[in-house]
């Protein structure tokens, strides 16, 4: 991280006292999004933060993991829900408590260390692509691996 907000605003970030999951805090790195800079950007641009949960990335990954285990009409749901794979968080604060901010843009959730079980607390990481070819289901003559 490189100490900037990511609200947008260009400003430094403070580094956490303590832990927030609400707002993305993590007590000794820097924080995400500050409130207090909205006063300085444009009066559009106030909103951010985990006030639009849909604009951050751990949010986005709730939501598709959620769909893929809950959505009979999503592409995924034969490899997730239909196969018995359930989604276990009450909230996203829950899922972002477990999980904490997303390390690096190449990161994604990885059900680890069951391969085969739910999003649960216990059994979620971020995750590179590498370290998710190590945890993935066998491949079946003519199918492609999940």
């Amino acid at each position: 991280m490189n100490g900037l907000c990511e609200c947008g605003c260009g400003q430094p970030a403070p580094i956490a006292k303590n832990d927030n999951p609400l707002y993305g805090w993590v007590k000794g790195q820097p924080k995400r999004f500050v409130n207090t800079h909205q006063a300085r950007m444009p009066k559009r641009a106030r909103k951010h933060g985990f006030a639009r949960k849909g604009k951050t990335p751990e949010y986005r990954t709730y939501l598709s993991a959620k769909y893929r285990c809950t959505g009979p009409n999503g592409p995924d749901w034969k490899d997730y829900g239909g196969a018995g794979i359930k989604f276990l968080f009450a909230s996203f604060e829950e899922f972002f408590t477990e999980l904490g901010p997303k390390p690096t843009p190449q990161h994604s959730i990885d059900r680890y260390p069951n391969g085969a079980g739910n999003y649960e607390k216990g059994n979620v990481r971020w995750a590179t692509k590498s370290e998710q070819c190590f945890n993935r289901r066998p491949w079946k003559k003519g199918k492609k691996a999940a």
